[in-house]
């Protein structure tokens, strides 16, 4: 899969003026992606992209801001939500699709 590219682990925080679909990261995190402009319609998935049978969650836009912080990814309440409250996620891309992929539970 040498077409994935993937961002750290980014810690998620709520960000009401969010519509739900609105992803804003900082930009050096979506070069991680190989994003360089503000915009991106995508599709976002929340299995991840190993799943052959992975279907999408929404339809959305990453948007860019050097107002968000480094290491960081900003959604909606009703977001938040929908992504099972995780505290913090990996974005991995392939194409258009971005998977959301929340880090595995450690063994004890």
């Amino acid at each position: 899969m040498s077409d994935l590219k993937h961002t750290q682990d980014l810690n998620v925080y709520i960000d009401n003026g969010l519509s739900t679909g609105e992803f804003v990261m900082h930009p050096n995190d979506g070069f991680d992606l190989g994003l360089v402009t503000t915009h991106h319609p995508v599709s976002f998935y929340h299995d991840p992209p190993t799943m052959p049978s992975a279907k999408p969650l929404l339809a959305g836009t990453i948007l860019l801001r050097n107002t968000c912080r480094s290491g960081t990814l900003e959604v909606s309440k009703k977001q938040w939500e929908m992504l099972g409250r995780e505290k913090s996620v990996t974005l991995f891309i392939k194409t258009d699709k971005i998977f959301i992929v929340s880090p595995r539970p450690k063994a004890e």
